[in-house]
């Protein structure tokens, strides 16, 4: 005799797994015009060249806001690898034995 009960079924219900996803309607085909003819090598280096130029832009304002609002900036060589060996040798400097042979 079984007696754990399933919350949450009716009579005749399946239980469902765990991650299940509901189901859906079927895609509808989009079909999107392509003509890759129809930009050239110029027009795609000048569409690259003002996102860059738009890019340098928001980086240059977001600069300067944060120098008006006195936000410390980082230390951009602390993650060098000179940084990082001029920091291991200051912990363990360099010993140095002379073998001379003569």
């Amino acid at each position: 005799m079984i007696t754990i009960r399933n919350a949450g079924r009716g009579v005749g219900e399946v239980a469902t797994g765990g991650n299940q996803t509901p189901p859906q309607a079927p895609a509808a085909e989009v079909q999107v015009p392509v003509n890759p003819a129809a930009l050239t090598d110029g027009e795609v280096r000048e569409a690259l060249v003002q996102m860059a130029q738009s890019i340098t832009t928001q980086a240059q304002a977001i600069t300067t806001q944060a120098i008006r609002e006195g936000v410390p900036r980082e230390n951009p060589h602390a993650s060098t690898m000179a940084s990082r060996l001029r920091d291991f040798t200051r912990m363990n400097p360099p010993v140095y034995f002379e073998y001379r042979t003569n």
